[in-house]
C-alpha cells in the first residue's frame, strides 16, 4: 500500500522546472542523435570514396604497366628495324639505351625544374598574413 501512495504522488510532487530539464535533456538527445546520423553519412561516403581511390589507383597501375610494355615493345621494334638496316645488335642497343638516357635526363630536369621552390607559396602566405606588394599599392 505504500508503494501505491508513493506511485499517486510522484507526479503532483515533481519539482518545478523538471520539465524543463526534460525538455533540455529530449533536445540534447535530439542533437546528439543528429550529429551521430551526420557522422554515419560522413563515414559511409568515406568508405566509398575509399573504395574509389583504391579501384582508381588499381586501374592507373595496370595501364602503367601496359603502357610499359608496349613502350618495350616498340623499343624492341625499333631495334629490330636498325639491325635489318644493317647495324650490329651490340651498336643498335647502345643507340637504344642512349636515347633512354637522354630522355631521362630531359624528364629529371623537367621534373626537377617543377619541384625547384617551396610548395603552397600562396597559402602559406595567406595563412601568415604577409600582403602582397600589389595589394598594398592598391591600398
Amino acid at each position: 500500500m505504500a508503494g501505491d501512495i508513493r506511485r499517486s504522488a510522484s507526479p503532483s510532487t515533481s519539482a518545478p522546472g523538471s520539465g524543463l530539464f526534460e525538455s533540455i535533456a529530449r533536445l540534447v538527445g535530439t542533437v546528439r542523435g543528429l550529429i551521430a546520423d551526420g557522422a554515419d553519412l560522413v563515414a559511409a561516403e568515406a568508405h566509398a570514396a575509399l573504395h574509389m581511390v583504391i579501384s582508381m589507383v588499381v586501374l592507373a597501375v595496370g595501364m602503367g604497366v601496359l603502357a610499359a610494355a608496349a613502350l618495350l615493345t616498340i623499343i624492341a621494334l625499333i631495334a629490330v628495324i636498325l639491325v635489318e638496316q644493317g647495324i650490329s645488335w651490340p651498336w643498335a642497343l647502345a643507340g637504344i639505351l642512349a636515347a633512354c638516357v637522354i630522355a631521362t635526363v630531359i624528364m629529371g630536369l623537367r621534373l626537377k625544374s617543377m619541384f625547384g621552390g617551396p610548395l603552397f607559396v600562396a597559402t602559406r602566405r595567406q595563412l601568415r598574413g604577409v600582403v602582397n606588394t600589389a595589394q598594398k599599392a592598391a591600398k
